[in-house]
């Protein structure tokens, strides 16, 4: 196991938002402000902190790109209706706009707000993305593993299944560093599906144990967590409605201003008096009728781009109802049937009465058969009690050691 490495404070900034670390040998002392907002901290022990896999990195939204594209949007709207040349000042709005949203699209990556969320028993930390992001991480995995490493090795086991169970535990635990975590990820990832929504993008990377989930887009952020297989509960049938609401809003109101700047201009080119009178409603019919046509077509097609519906099969998972919908959930059924179905195999680490209520809850969720459950039933019964294993771990504890002659 590798040493751990020096212990510093670090301290973080990025925008409103600031996090320092005071470490000690056994934890560390935290503490998290955002300017205005809120501010938190205390002091945190290692062994406390969760493993890798709950992890959840974010994105924030860009809250200058927010803005930008609201106030612009407003203003042109309102220039509309104030007259004038019409066509130069849709057009002077429309490269200021244009221009904003470049410059603000150029410099995303210096302005972004990243950081990943590391639960802990007393509170959530927040570790920001900047250089030292890495290496903050490093130390908090490495401190978890070495404080939760000597708690398991301390308990001496008496028997087969006792160690069988320390081994479980470091898995469950996640006892690995985190660069091994990443090799090992890279090189099984199997499955990958992208959903595309107005304003977000949805991703899925199905790995041998875990689904890693990926939801936001440039304007509200991205939100990333890992959900393991045999952790989902019963998948349910419940859907959600809701609309891209800004992209929609800035659509319909420059589609708004080009039309009136278009009404103005051609009401200036036809001249006063032209749709007054019986006459006029038959020029303003054959002049406006078509656009107005035209708008209701495009607020129409507008409306259904804005309209997003999910299904929510499992907490925190939203598939967009698309082409994808289908293959995407009947991927993350099979994956978790297939890892519930691996428990019912026989398992030394526990007792019957353990394997037992395991097996009972399968069949429940209906990840068993009745037969399937009797069946696994009788292989866990024979292969509970290994008399034969626990005396081979207890000659294994009291050989001693083979003394090896040195050559000089």
């Amino acid at each position: 196991m590798s040493e751990r490495p020096e212990l510093a404070d670090v301290a973080q900034r990025r925008g409103r938002i600031s996090a320092a670390f005071a470490f000690r040998p056994d934890g560390f002392g935290y503490r998290y402000d955002r300017r205005d907002e809120e501010s938190f901290g205390g002091d945190v022990r290692f062994s406390d902190l969760a493993a890798p896999s709950a992890y959840v990195e974010v994105t924030e939204g860009d809250r200058a790109l927010r803005w930008t594209l609201i106030v612009i949007s407003g203003l042109a709207l309102a220039a509309t209706f104030r007259g004038g040349p019409q066509p130069l000042i849709t057009a002077l709005y429309a490269a200021v706009a244009f221009a904003l949203v470049a410059v603000l699209f150029a410099t995303r990556k210096r302005r972004r707000v990243s950081y990943v969320i590391v639960p802990s028993a007393e509170m959530n930390l927040i570790v920001l993305a900047d250089d030292q992001r890495d290496a903050i991480l490093a130390r908090l995995e490495d401190g978890r593993r070495q404080a939760l490493s000597v708690e398991i090795a301390g308990r001496e086991p008496a028997i087969a299944r006792d160690r069988l169970r320390q081994l479980r535990r470091a898995e469950r635990l996640e006892l690995v560093p985190r660069a091994d975590v990443e090799r090992e990820r890279s090189a099984l990832a199997a499955a990958r599906f992208q959903q595309n929504g107005p304003s977000e993008t949805i991703q899925f990377e199905f790995l041998p144990d875990r689904l890693v989930y990926s939801r936001g887009g440039w304007i509200d952020g991205r939100r990333t967590a890992t959900f393991r297989y045999v952790d989902l509960p019963a998948p349910v049938v419940a859907s959600e409605t809701r609309y891209a609401v800004l992209p929609g809003a800035v659509l319909i109101a420059w589609l708004a201003v080009f039309a009136l700047a278009a009404m103005a201009s051609l009401e200036q080119l036809r001249g006063p008096g032209y749709y007054v009178g019986g006459e006029g409603l038959k020029h303003a019919l054959v002049d406006f009728g078509p656009g107005f046509v035209a708008m209701a077509a495009a607020l129409w097609f507008i409306e259904r781009w804005m309209k997003l519906s999910y299904a929510k099969p499992y907490p925190g998972v939203h598939v967009l109802k698309d082409k994808k919908e289908d293959a995407i959930l009947a991927e993350l059924e099979r994956r978790r049937d297939s890892a519930l179905r691996a428990l019912a195999e026989p398992d030394p680490a526990l007792t019957f009465g353990e394997q037992a209520d395991r097996l009972d809850r399968l069949l429940a969720d209906g990840a068993l058969s009745k037969d399937e459950h009797a069946a696994a039933l009788r292989r866990a019964e024979d292969a509970s009690d290994d008399h034969e294993l626990d005396a081979l771990f207890a000659a294994e504890k009291t050989e001693p050691p083979v003394k090896r002659r040195l050559l000089h």
